[in-house]
């Protein structure tokens, strides 16, 4: 997997394969010189003191684990779970018929990949947990599983206590 580093206004730009993560380079500015070339990333310290030479290695670790970052690919499953629930994919749109009397089509950002594994169960992989999970609860609040039947969008792993419903 390729990882191009590259420099714009203030932050390191990280893009690679499943998404873009940036660092912000505003506060160190004043104590390392930074140079990105194509092939090449340099970073020099402007002072040779102690606190000069531990925020540079800092910065290294924190460039590492973005690094790292990309290598860890977050997998989750959706399972849509009910009659006549389905999903279908397109480039980079995502179609679910959920019940109600029209489909939604929901745009899949840059940075999530998304495969139908079934037509009722979707595959969604990005390098970024926080992002990913956020796009599966905007996903999720469109059919919130029901309290009394199960149906709904759930988790492949996700056990739903069922309520008992009104009985003579």
């Amino acid at each position: 997997m390729n990882v191009n580093i590259f420099i714009y206004k203030n932050y390191l730009f990280f893009v690679g394969n499943l998404g873009i993560m940036y660092l912000q380079v505003f506060s160190l500015l004043n104590i390392l010189e930074i140079y990105c070339n194509k092939n090449t990333f340099i970073s020099k310290t402007l002072y040779n003191d102690y606190i000069t030479l531990m925020v540079k290695n800092i910065f290294f670790l924190r460039i590492k684990k973005i690094i790292d970052d990309f290598y860890r690919i977050i997998k989750n499953k959706l399972l849509l779970f009910g009659i006549g629930f389905r999903c279908w994919s397109f480039t980079n749109f995502i179609n679910l018929k959920l019940g109600f009397s029209n489909d939604n089509s929901i745009a899949i950002p840059c940075y999530i990949k998304f495969i139908c594994l079934k037509s009722s169960l979707l595959l969604l992989k990005s390098c970024d947990s926080v992002k990913l999970n956020k796009f599966l609860i905007l996903l999720r609040k469109l059919r919130v599983p029901d309290i009394y039947k199960g149906k709904g969008l759930l988790y492949v792993n996700e056990k739903i206590c069922l309520k008992r419903g009104k009985h003579n």
